[in-house]
C-alpha cells in the first residue's frame, strides 16, 4: 500500500516535514500548492535526499483565487495560478492536482449554480490543457460530474490521477 500525506497545514521547512513522514512511512508528499515558496532544483534535491517522492499538490484556493467567480479577471488569474500548480508538479515528476475550484469558505455565490458550474467547467478544461502539454494529464483520466455543485457549500476537491498510478491512501501527519 502506498502512503501519501500533505504538508499544506504546517507551517514548518519542507525539510522537516520530509523527515517525520520518513520516519513514519510515508513514501510521498501531496506539497502545498504555493509553487512561489518551492525553488523546484531545492525542492527535488531534498526530495530525494529523504526518499519521499512528489506523488502531486492540492491547489489552496484562498483569498481570491476562485474558478466560480462572476469576474472574468479573477477567474483568469486563478487560472494562472492553478496552471502555475501544475508546472510545478510536472517539474517534480508528481503524477496528481487536487483542485479545489471555489474559495475556501466561500458562503456568498457570484451567481446561480448553474452559471458557477459553467465557469468551473471551463476554467477546468483550460487547466487541463495546460496539464496535458505538461504530460500531468491524459484524456483517460478526466472525472465526469453528473450535476452541477454550488460553491456555496463547501465544494469538495477532485483528484484527476494518472491511470498509471497505483492505489494510494492519503492521511493527515503525525504531530511527532
Amino acid at each position: 500500500m502506498h502512503l501519501s500525506t500533505h504538508n499544506w497545514m504546517r507551517a514548518e521547512p519542507l525539510a522537516v516535514t520530509l523527515k517525520r513522514i520518513k520516519k513514519y512511512g510515508y513514501e510521498s508528499i501531496e506539497i502545498s500548492g504555493e509553487p512561489a515558496q518551492y525553488d523546484v532544483k531545492e525542492t527535488r534535491a531534498l526530495l530525494n535526499e529523504h526518499g519521499i517522492r512528489c506523488w502531486g499538490a492540492v491547489t489552496l484556493t484562498l483569498g481570491e483565487r476562485n474558478l466560480a467567480a462572476k469576474d472574468e479577471g479573477q477567474r483568469a488569474r486563478s487560472v494562472d495560478y492553478v496552471k502555475s500548480v501544475i508546472t510545478m508538479v510536472s517539474e517534480l515528476e508528481g503524477e496528481i492536482i487536487t483542485l479545489v475550484p471555489a474559495t475556501v469558505g466561500k458562503v456568498v455565490p457570484d451567481g446561480t449554480e448553474e452559471e458557477e458550474w459553467g465557469w468551473v467547467v471551463e476554467a477546468t478544461k483550460e487547466c487541463f490543457v495546460h496539464a496535458q502539454k505538461r504530460a500531468c494529464a491524459s484524456p483517460s483520466s478526466r472525472s465526469t460530474v453528473s450535476k452541477p455543485i454550488s460553491s456555496t457549500v463547501r465544494p469538495r476537491p477532485w483528484r484527476l490521477p494518472m491511470p498509471s498510478a497505483p492505489n494510494v491512501v492519503s492521511a493527515s501527519m503525525p504531530s511527532t
